[in-house]
């Protein structure tokens, strides 16, 4: 079939190729938009807005076909009277406008137009991603639970004034925090990055490629480099991210402007340069957040909040928090400080002091750059005993591994609540050594790791960390402390013991609030026995304790029985030692336990022993004493002024309440409560010593080895823990496992009685397994 003629004509005409052409560009134009503005969110004013462009568009490249195909407009062209088809031809175009005449129409100019219409539309585009919050390709992404996002080392830049030193490092700070999550990409913390550049490079200026090597230390993927340059009354900024694998440049970015409004520049130059690595990567980031923004525009601000990074690092705390006070003062928007501050006043400042800020800091709590954030909400649950999951804190060291402060957060939750992390003191070992490795010259990091190396009699690395410490902090006085601990543990035993009989309470508070391991309890035992004790009752309690850790029954009961009877301290003592020994041969336990004993019910320390009357009622089938108990402690927690208290209360009835199911063969009951009381109080030892054995009974005896490890808090429980974790690793037919633990547990009981049962089970226990 023939088409008509005219069909044919227009077929062939210029006006329908150019028609053609502009429709199929357009629907492609249409197809990008529509994707854009459902993947960034973009405002709905965005599809009509380029509609309209193309409608004006499409008028433009119409006429121009029609001009084109007209044979005089030919004619004039090839005489030179009008430009030719693809001459832009400037000066033509200003002598039309200024006779009044519209141009002449020719494809050049009309490409021009149309490019000039697609670069307003992508710089709308962009402005409203960068600016109005509404974009999610330049904000931060979700990191799966599996892998952290692309790491960025930003390096200090070199600079060409003396005044601009303080933005060499100080750009660090800067660019980290808010660059942090932007497309997806992560910042290596700014802590890291400069230990490891000082240690390199001594903080002097570095070439290329020596920088480049600091970036890769830091397990970065990419590297930013750059130079603050002074051009009289303005500033010049230029940064170059550099891909660690191969040392190519990939991206840069460029910022000038007036050196008062520096911190804007920081900000243009720090997007930019991203931007231009997520072009040169072909990646949107899949995020959901615009970039986090700088969140002080005073430069005073942050020159004191550099000052305070610069003392808070050094271990300076008052300094620190002298300065972070007078970044506030300039601008009292500024969160970062707040935050910083707070760390450091919980090393120097007094509990008025430490509200306050406290209160400031939950206040501008949402101003704070994401992972600050993150950081800051862990930091005030811990120091409110209100954190109820250890969840937070791991998913901050894998979206940030790279980041001292996230695994110094996990070391202290494992360190001061194990019992809620389910982590016992070696993997808090484990995180605060992290931290160190991560800023190995950052002062506040040493002080945990230091206690831990001498509870663990690790002269070597005790030596290491105190070394530093003298030589950072010489006269810090818990320092002097740590010295007299180590003295103690590691020193010569027999004038360790000396020091001890003539200055007990020094020697209490320094040795005995250490994480002790199991193999130290004998010489720990050796120290606490040469405590006086006459008219102490709870150095009597801590020695009676202790001598049962090390397997010395007959003197452990000896100094409980010197405690006055119906003494509420004798009370817990006994059932603590009941509960290791699962039965204390001889010991009259309905004269031991009475509710009378106990004295006042609201008060948490005095009230632990209605708990262990209460398990003894539950013991002797006394079950409506149990409850009348549980009733009780449910009371005074629903009025309890202080929410701490009223947590504890509210523990010990389901402590109760979970035993009583147990031992009446509710499971649910034991379950349900004996897990509610370990999230209620994080210090719930006597929770998790009988929920581990309702697990074993339950048929999950995989679910009880890390709740019974965690016990390594309690140095009084750790060697029986270790016993029971032994017993069940046997009963799984783990044997190495089982050896392992067993040995542990007949460390501490290296100097026990011949006939202390525990040991003996552990001895044959290891015989079983071939140790």
């Amino acid at each position: 079939m023939t088409l008509p003629p005219l069909a044919e004509r227009l077929k062939h005409s210029a006006v329908f190729q150019a028609l053609t052409i502009f429709v199929g560009a357009s629907w492609i134009v249409l197809q990008v938009v529509d994707l854009l503005t459902e993947r960034l969110g973009l405002p709905p004013w965005i599809f009509p807005f380029t509609l309209v462009l193309l409608a004006v568009g499409l008028v433009v490249v119409l006429a121009t076909a029609w001009v084109q195909s007209r044979p005089s407009t030919t004619a004039a062209e090839e005489s030179g009277e009008l430009p030719q088809d693809w001459e832009v031809a400037p000066a033509d175009v200003i002598a039309s406008l200024r006779a009044g005449r519209l141009p002449h129409l020719n494809w050049a100019r009309a490409a021009l137009g149309g490019a000039m219409a697609l670069s307003l539309l992508l710089g709308l585009l962009g402005a409203y991603v960068v600016f109005s919050g509404g974009g999610s390709a330049f904000g931060p992404t979700e990191v799966g639970a599996a892998e952290p996002s692309t790491g960025i080392a930003i390096l200090p830049f070199s600079v060409n004034n003396p005044e601009l030193e303080l933005w060499s490092e100080g750009i660090v700070d800067l660019l980290a925090p808010g660059l942090d999550g932007v497309a997806g990409f992560r910042t290596i913390a700014s802590r890291t990055v400069l230990a490891r550049w000082r240690g390199a490079t001594d903080g002097a200026d570095s070439d290329l490629p020596a920088a480049l090597r600091v970036g890769g230390s830091t397990g970065a993927d990419y590297a930013m480099v750059g130079s603050v340059v002074a051009l009289g009354p303005t500033v010049r900024l230029v940064a170059e991210v550099y891909d660690l694998g191969d040392g190519t440049k990939v991206a840069e970015g460029r910022a000038e402007g007036p050196v008062d409004d520096v911190l804007a520049l920081v900000d243009e130059l720090g997007v930019a340069a991203i931007r231009d690595l997520m072009r040169e990567l072909g990646t949107d980031g899949g995020a959901s957040n615009v970039p986090a923004r700088l969140t002080t525009r005073s430069l005073a601000a942050a020159r004191a909040f550099l000052e305070g990074e610069e003392h808070y690092r050094a271990g300076r705390f008052e300094p620190a928090v002298q300065s972070y006070e007078e970044a506030l003062e300039a601008d009292s928007t500024f969160a970062l400080p707040a935050y910083r501050a707070y760390l450091a006043l919980l090393y120097v400042g007094d509990g008025e002091q430490q509200q306050a800020m406290e209160a400031r800091l939950v206040n501008g709590l949402m101003d704070l750059p994401a992972r600050d954030r993150t950081l800051a909400r862990l930091r005030l649950e811990i120091s409110g005993d209100s954190l109820q999951s250890r969840a937070p804190a791991e998913d901050a060291v894998i979206r940030y591994p790279d980041d001292a402060e996230a695994w110094y957060m996990l070391g202290e939750i494992r360190y001061h609540e194990p019992g809620m992390a389910g982590a016992g003191h070696s993997q808090a070992r484990e995180a605060f050594e992290k931290a160190i490795e991560l800023a190995p010259g950052f002062v506040p990091y040493y002080y945990h790791p230091l206690a831990y190396a001498i509870g663990a009699g690790d002269r070597e690395r005790t030596e290491v960390l105190m070394g530093f410490l003298e030589e950072a902090v010489p006269d810090d006085p818990d320092l002097a402390q740590m010295r007299l601990a180590m003295s103690l543990l590691l020193g010569p035993l027999d004038e360790a013991i000396e020091r001890v009989r003539d200055d007990p309470g020094p020697a209490v508070g320094a040795t005995f609030q250490l994480p002790i391991a199991t193999h130290m309890i004998p010489r720990v035992w050796t120290l606490v026995g040469g405590l006086p004790t006459e008219g102490e009752i709870r150095i009597t309690d801590l020695k009676s304790a202790w001598a049962m850790t090390a397997g010395r029954q007959a003197e452990a009961l000896e100094l409980m029985n010197s405690i006055p009877l119906g003494n509420g301290t004798r009370v817990t003592l006994a059932r603590h030692h009941q509960d290791v020994l699962g039965g204390v041969p001889g010991m009259n336990l309905d004269r031991e336990f009475d509710l009378a004993y106990c004295g006042a019910k609201d008060v948490p320390v005095q009230a632990s022993c209605y708990e262990k009357a209460a398990l003894r009622a539950v013991d002797a089938g006394r079950y409506d004493e149990a409850r009348r108990v549980i009733t009780e402690q449910d009371s005074i927690a629903q009025t309890h002024e202080f929410p701490r208290a009223a947590r504890i209360h509210r523990r010990m009835a389901r402590t109760v309440e979970g035993y009583l199911g147990w031992k009446t063969g509710d499971m649910p009951s034991a379950l349900r409560n004996l897990e509610a009381a370990r999230e209620l109080d994080l210090f719930a030892v006597t929770a998790r010593w009988y929920l581990a054995d309702v697990y074993v009974d339950a048929g999950r005896p995989m679910e009880s080895i890390p709740l019974l490890l965690s016990i390594d808090d309690s140095p009084t429980w750790s060697p029986f823990s270790r016993l029971r974790v032994a017993e069940v690793f046997e009963s799984m037919g783990d044997a190495a496992q089982a050896t392992r633990h067993y040995e542990a547990a007949l460390a501490a009981w290296s100097e026990a009685d011949e006939d202390f049962a525990p040991a003996q089970r552990a001895r044959a226990g290891l015989s079983r397994v071939g140790g």
